[in-house]
């Protein structure tokens, strides 16, 4: 890959890593939600409890590897799983991870009390060898929020230390608004109508790419702290019950 292709692959997988942020949101709030119903449900006779919990655990598991490759491509260098060790039960996702994608285990297998755990150590073959994954004691929910709120704000922090990350360039901008690369979804009179405007096109974005910039930088430094914030509720929550 030549320079100017890695330059533009970084720059895509920087200006879309919002999304993944907001996709292991989405599955820790999913989580967390199966653990608060389960619980309110407890009580409740003849529950019988169907809870897709393994389906957004696994979802959750994969955030992890694709954050992982993504950050690597972004920050343009290596990271290792060692990286992550100092993360609450971060060896834990990762094995478990594997032991999803790879040999379709369903992690969580055990209710008491009205919460969900997993019964025991996981074993595993990975490379002709065995593996066993040693589980926690705690309950899902509470171990989820912990890595997550580890993981963000390791994530934070590399951010805030990195200060050499791809910004999009007036030609980057002008490529994003051509509708030839557009193929379902815009009327003719609109693609006529942009490309009889690219003159005023071109003085918007050169006017405006600034405050372009500043606006993505922004929505990514939100999309970070609104994972910590679930992550800080529900730890308060988690220790007002103790």
């Amino acid at each position: 890959m030549n320079m100017e292709d890695k330059h533009q692959h970084r720059l895509l997988v920087l200006n879309y890593i919002d999304n993944l942020f907001s996709r292991h949101e989405f599955f820790l709030q999913k989580i967390i939600d199966c653990c608060t119903e389960l619980e309110n449900g407890w009580q409740i006779p003849n529950n019988d409890n169907k809870s897709p919990i393994n389906y957004y655990f696994d979802a959750y598991l994969n955030t992890y590897q694709s954050l992982k490759d993504s950050l690597e491509i972004v920050f343009d260098r290596k990271i290792n799983w060692t990286d992550f060790e100092d993360i609450p039960y971060s060896k834990f996702m990762k094995n478990c991870r594997n032991a999803s994608t790879h040999d379709g285990f369903s992690i969580i297998n055990l209710i008491v009390d009205g919460k969900f755990y997993i019964s025991a150590n996981i074993t595993r073959v990975s490379h002709g060898k065995l593996v066993i994954i040693e589980t926690p004691t705690e309950e899902i929910s509470e171990v989820c929020i912990k890595f997550s709120q580890g993981l963000f704000l390791k994530i934070k922090r590399w951010f805030e230390l990195e200060k050499n990350l791809p910004v999009y360039s007036f030609e980057d901008y002008l490529r994003s608004f051509n509708t030839e690369n557009i193929k379902v979804g815009m009327p003719e009179d609109v693609q006529q109508l942009l490309n009889s405007q690219k003159e005023q096109m071109k003085k918007i974005i050169a006017d405006n790419r600034e405050k372009l910039i500043a606006e993505k930088i922004k929505s990514r430094g939100e999309s970070i702290e609104s994972v910590l914030r679930l992550c800080n509720k529900h730890l308060l929550n988690i220790i007002e019950d103790i």
